[in-house]
């Protein structure tokens, strides 16, 4: 049953290979996941644009009238919150003030809200827009404050704010799509900081890491410090690529190669006496037996190759702050994460760094894959009282010049 006075969130995230939809909840910091559905929509969107519009709002389509029986609840679904991709995610730090608007100096929402515009106009790199503003904390009577400090007196307030932008082209593709599929989009959100959102809430997770997020052919690396992602790259390979690899390489058709990469991975465990892992006929007609060390052989092959990339994605993030992030821990999400044997295939780009494999702790949830619209959950989940502080707590409006 759906509770009353719970702020129920509704997560829309669209990549290159599934519409990911997830209703739930956050309670006393804890995420709730009340119902989760995805759709497969390989060819339509592509290294992270769309390129199929007509198929991808017929796909969105399915998702107006959602319903489960076993938790006693339906969504109909006019309205969400939309996750998108990293690419060419930029974040900047601004501090803007404003004068208190009543005539006894008191802090109301009003206040809040004047500064906020403030930092919505602030001028951004040409082709961008801001996505998203993360205030660090508030100032009134020079004394700082972590949530908005309404109620305190001061002649003005002060907000510093991690301000987060993305391409305009591509929120607007993304937004516009949703739209045109009869959703209302409330609010738009990076991936990166949605993940940061919901790693901050499991115990066990460092809180300054780089966030390995491998998809299906977008990879993407991110430096979280503190709980708050700063920057990214992004790759243009991804786990679609190594499987069509394993197909080729080994003759055999692409939904057995994916599955054999997804049930078997990398694993260098010997054992005298082998059997295949696949028997059939290539497209030759000759008869052929695939073995672990095959499959590995092919794995070796593809990431000797992606080491070259990750490389200079890594020389290119630690370059966007002039940081050297190379003492960072590893953490790897994204469905790219699940292969067997990815922590050996990263060594030599991550060297003896500590590698987590994140797994997210909500019940229901417990799949990497699902790990930014969770966060998306999460995000939201951390906004109270109105509207407008809501917007001011990590997850912006989405707005339009």
């Amino acid at each position: 049953m759906l509770m009353e006075n719970v702020r129920y969130s509704r997560a829309l995230e669209i990549t290159s290979s599934y519409i990911k939809y997830a209703v739930g909840y956050v309670s006393n910091n804890v995420p709730h996941l009340l119902f989760y559905k995805k759709k497969p929509i390989h060819g339509i969107v592509s290294f992270g644009k769309i390129v199929q519009r007509e198929k991808l709002v017929e796909a969105l389509s399915e998702f107006h009238n959602i319903s489960d029986a076993s938790l006693d609840f339906k969504v109909e679904p006019n309205a969400v919150s939309l996750v998108l991709p990293s690419l060419g995610f930029k974040v900047f730090q601004c501090d803007k003030a404003s004068s208190v608007v009543a005539s006894d100096d008191t802090i109301a929402p009003v206040d809040v809200e004047n500064v906020m515009a403030l930092i919505y106009k602030q001028n951004v790199e040409q082709g961008n827009t801001i996505v998203d503003v993360v205030p660090d904390y508030y100032v009134a009577n020079r004394q700082a404050y972590k949530e908005p400090p309404l109620g305190v007196k001061g002649e003005s307030l002060t907000v510093r704010a991690k301000v987060y932008t993305l391409p305009q082209d591509l929120l607007a593709d993304f937004s516009q799509v949703v739209q045109d599929a009869g959703f209302r989009v409330l609010r738009s959100g990076v991936a990166s900081y949605c993940a940061s959102q919901l790693i901050k809430l499991t115990p066990g997770y460092p809180e300054s890491y780089v966030l390995f997020d491998m998809g299906s052919d977008l990879t993407t690396v991110s430096f979280v410090g503190d709980g708050e992602p700063y920057s990214s790259r992004f790759i243009k390979t991804g786990g679609a690529f190594l499987s069509e690899k394993i197909s080729k390489e080994l003759g055999i058709p692409l939904e057995e190669a994916n599955s054999i990469k997804e049930r078997f991975g990398y694993d260098l465990a010997t054992h005298q006496f082998e059997t295949p892992l696949y028997m059939g006929t290539n497209e030759n007609g000759i008869k052929i037996k695939i073995y672990q060390k095959d499959v590995n052989r092919v794995i070796e092959g593809y990431f000797n190759e992606f080491h070259n990339y990750l490389d200079v994605a890594l020389k290119q993030l630690n370059a966007s702050n002039g940081q050297d992030y190379g003492a960072y821990p590893i953490l790897l999400t994204g469905g790219g994460s699940r292969l067997k044997g990815i922590g050996n295939l990263l060594a030599p780009s991550f060297g003896n760094r500590k590698m987590f494999a994140y797994l997210p702790n909500v019940v229901g949830g417990r799949d990497a894959s699902m790990t930014n619209v969770l966060g998306m959950i999460v995000a939201e989940g951390k906004n109270r009282k109105s509207n407008l502080i809501e917007n001011c707590r990590g997850v912006s409006s989405l707005r339009r010049e």
